[in-house]
């Protein structure tokens, strides 16, 4: 074609392409063919030249054409041409000959060749007559007739290659394949049948005159809409389906099976995930995992024989069930009949790279694995190699992670010009945040500018904040988002959980106050759940219905929780002699001689008296500090804390909320609040990515550090774009203080990590000397709270399970302090004094 095209601009006035067979069979490109029709040149297909006739001067001027027709397919199912017994000449000038290829045998003699002059080669190993040599390609059998084949051979005889190398055989029949021949694309009624976008042309008339490009190329559009076309097919959980690994292992033969055809894809079930009917091999592990572990019951069979089908009740959609979106049903089909929506514009099977994190949506710590491609993060999965019991995760660390990681975000910092925030570079974001701040303070002088942080800010994030507030902005006052005035310091010394949530498994008695479990940790109320099933009983304190009360003994209503546990602390300190010296026991006496003690208060706190084992779990978050403080109390005078398997474990709604009250970041919000209004701080910096906070008018000056623009950013004067969990390194501890190190599956969006920018501020103010790399802020941190120094020496050695109970000096549980039986000996701080 090429030839053809070139003779046409070189002036040529008739070019032809002569081809013994048909414009079907004709080995060139569609588009060069009908480009070359357009500029002129004349195809005469079945056409066999059999002379070409020379003139006196010996150059050619003719040429003798055998006319052809088509005849019945040879071997290869390919039809043969056979001659008509017409002829045709034409007048010519010259001619270009266009052969084909052959393979050059020389230095192969040994090797076995075909009819067709290749390499011959058994088509299932890809084999030759010589053993451990191997061949494919063009040169082998009738050969490649496009690239991919050619590759395709490759990868076959490769896979020969390495199974020959380690004493077995590998044949190409061996992959598991399928094949429907009653698929059309009403099976795929989610799927637009878009034709392939054209490039634009230049005309016929224009082109053939010069050599310039023919095509014009794509536009941005053009790109866009073709790249979104359908262009592969694939299940999006090839890369780990059981049933095709199984299949390929034990040589299975699907056609011996083949029955009923349910309808393939269902594209609106569930915000999160879809369900593929046709893939579902009826193996009931999502039934009894919805049913038998995360107590729900969403999903069961319908129908018998080949229309049976799993699905919710009535086929009501998942939104209007029980469902919870923890995606464990998803996490545990063994095929693509349930497969995660990937949060990409077009959905096609990647197998990404795995990093392991700790998730940061609430407390808990759950270990998870980060799946990216590139700068894509897919999935965030469960990390069961680190917690082979409880392989889970919640719908926030399953799901919306990933969906918060793919909307639309900040990656520019924002600057108020003319009442309108514009886009500015960050070396002008940094200078005026600290000019600003520094014109704050020489103002109105110190603690006029105060910091908020959110608690799932990482430890080394949250001290360099602390620092940079404390030494650059000269102020004290640094906040965390849900700071409390009261609560378990007061009572205990240490605001912190006293024991590890895996002591639930192996207690007696489980009490709660005032939570949802299965709303707000479904993870913990697993792990609740399967004590329940070892032995554990629950108690459940209360004012509404919640849904582990299925699963309780007692439940304890209450109107007023504050009147219950007042209730039921008066009868223990009538009853109880404090497992631990209490100053003031006689002052709380005092204080509680107007309380009556109901009926539900006596038998809850009698019920802790005939107990061995107890342990109390409240969520933070939905508590009142009193309560709180009241739950320590009954803690403390029923005797259930200071041991194994008794003790308190407070839930908090933040992955790194704990983290912060370790680094003496706790003070309530509420105090911010008044500071702002009393016209005290005039300049509010804000590191929190989901803020609801609205600006109080009397603030001068306000930074906001977000992901994604907020309410409040949208009145800031500056808003700084934040890094995700899944672009940012550092250490999260857990509501009941395990330190675990978080990595960076992807680069930040934001061009700078929390830290870089942190630190051009303080260098802004001449805090110079004062950089630290990410890898040493925990040794740093670790100088004011020893815990944190040997975690650092603990994951610098990859120990990533550390954990620490409240108190002075770390206990690393399951190394040192060992008991009678295995478990730990805890720490607990009771009005300051230390007790082992």
């Amino acid at each position: 074609m090429d030839a053809c095209r070139t003779a046409i601009r070189l002036g040529a006035k008739e070019v032809y392409a002569i081809y013994r067979r048909t414009k079907d069979d004709m080995p060139a490109v569609d588009v060069e063919i009908e480009e070359a029709e357009e500029e002129g040149v004349t195809f005469k297909f079945l056409s066999n030249p059999t002379e070409f006739i020379a003139g006196p001067d010996g150059n050619v001027t003719h040429i003798r054409l055998e006319k052809m027709k088509q005849g019945e397919p040879d071997a290869s199912g390919r039809r043969k041409v056979i001659s008509t017994g017409e002829e045709e000449i034409l007048e010519i000038d010259s001619v270009i000959m266009s052969i084909g290829q052959r393979l050059a045998p020389e230095g192969f003699e040994d090797i076995a060749l075909n009819d067709w002059g290749n390499i011959d080669i058994d088509l299932e190993t890809f084999e030759t007559n010589l053993e451990g040599v191997f061949a494919g390609g063009d040169a082998a059998y009738n050969g490649a007739t496009i690239a991919i084949e050619a590759i395709s051979d490759g990868k076959h005889a490769a896979r020969s290659i390495c199974a020959y190398l380690k004493g077995s055989t590998y044949k190409k029949k061996d992959i598991f394949t399928v094949k429907r021949e009653n698929m059309t694309k009403d099976h795929f009624p989610m799927i637009d049948a878009t034709g392939a976008t054209h490039m634009g042309h230049v005309s016929p008339e224009s082109r053939k005159t010069n050599f310039e490009e023919v095509v014009h190329g794509f536009t941005e559009g053009e790109v866009v809409a073709e790249s979104n076309r359908c262009l592969e097919c694939g299940c999006m959980d090839s890369h780990e389906c059981s049933l095709f690994q199984f299949s390929n292992e034990y040589d299975v033969k699907p056609e011996r099976f083949a029955g009923l055809n349910k309808d393939s894809l269902e594209t609106h079930v569930h915000p999160y995930f879809y369900r593929d009917k046709g893939k579902c091999i009826l193996c009931g592990m999502c039934v009894r995992i919805c049913e038998e572990v995360m107590d729900h019951g969403v999903l069961g069979f319908v129908n018998r024989g080949f229309e049976t089908v799993v699905q919710p009740a009535k086929d009501k959609p998942y939104t209007e069930t029980d469902c919870i979106s923890c995606g464990q049903c998803v996490n545990i089909c063994p095929t693509g009949a349930l497969q995660e929506r990937m949060h990409t514009d077009k959905q096609v099977p990647l197998n990404g790279d795995i990093t392991e994190s700790v998730c940061d949506q609430c407390g808990m710590g759950c270990s998870i694995k980060l799946e990216s491609k590139g700068s894509m993060l897919l999935r965030s999965l469960p990390n069961k190699e680190n917690d082979s019991e409880i392989d889970l995760l919640c719908e926030k660390g399953r799901f919306k992670l990933v969906e918060a990681q793919n909307r639309e975000r900040l990656s520019k910092p924002l600057i108020r010009k003319n009442g309108k925030l514009e886009e500015v570079s960050w070396e002008e974001a940094t200078l005026y945040t600290a000019r600003t701040s520094q014109s704050l303070n020489l103002r109105y002088g110190e603690n006029t500018v105060a910091t908020m942080i959110a608690g799932t800010y990482f430890n080394e994030t949250a001290y360099l904040i602390k620092k940079m507030a404390n030494n650059s902005f000269g102020t004290e006052y640094v906040y965390t988002t849900k700071g409390y005035a009261k609560g378990l310091k007061d009572i205990l010394g240490y605001d912190a959980s006293t024991n590890l949530m895996t002591e639930l498994d192996h207690t007696d008695l489980i009490m709660t106050f005032g939570t949802h479990i299965m709303e707000r940790q479904p993870v913990l109320g697993v792990r609740i759940r399967k004590a329940i099933s070892h032995g554990a009983k629950l108690a459940i304190v209360n004012q509404k219905e919640t849904t582990a009360e299925s699963w309780a003994e007692n439940i304890y209503r209450t109107d007023n929780d504050l009147t219950l546990l007042l209730g039921m602390t008066k009868y223990l300190v009538d009853h109880c002699q404090p497992s631990l010296p209490m100053d003031g026991l006689d002052d709380l006496k005092a204080s509680l001689e107007a309380i009556e003690i109901g009926e539900c208060a006596q038998a809850a706190a009698k019920q802790l008296i005939d107990t061995k084992n107890v342990m109390f779990v409240y969520d933070r978050s939905l508590l009142s500090d009193e309560a709180v403080m009241l739950i320590a109390q009954i803690a403390v005078l029923s005797g259930h804390i200071g041991r194994p398997r008794n003790g308190i474990i407070q839930m908090r709604d933040k992955g790194n909320a704990q983290g912060l009250v370790d680094l003496g970041i706790n003070t309530n919000t509420a105090e911010l609040e008044a500071k702002i209004a009393d016209g005290e701080v005039k300049g509010l910096i804000v590191f929190d990515p989901e803020t609801d906070m609205t600006r109080n008018e009397n603030l001068e000056f306000l930074v906001v550090q977000e992901e994604a623009l907020s309410q409040l950013g949208q009145s800031a004067d500056v808003v700084i774009p934040s890094p995700t969990l899944a672009e940012t390194t550092g250490t999260v501890t857990s509501q009941d203080r395990c330190i675990q190190q978080a990595r960076a599956a992807i680069t930040p969006n934001t061009d700078m990590t929390n830290q870089e920018q942190i630190q051009r501020i303080m260098e802004i103010f001449g805090n110079r000397n004062q950089q630290f790399e990410i890898e040493t802020l925990l040794e740093t941190i670790g100088k004011n709270l020893p815990e944190y120094l040997h975690a650092s020496e603990e994951l610098d050695q990859g120990n990533t399970d550390l954990y620490w109970p409240v108190g002075e000096s770390p206990v690393l549980y399951g190394n040192g302090f060992a008991t009678e039986n295995g478990r730990a000996q805890l720490q607990v701080i009771a009005n300051g004094i230390m007790y082992v």
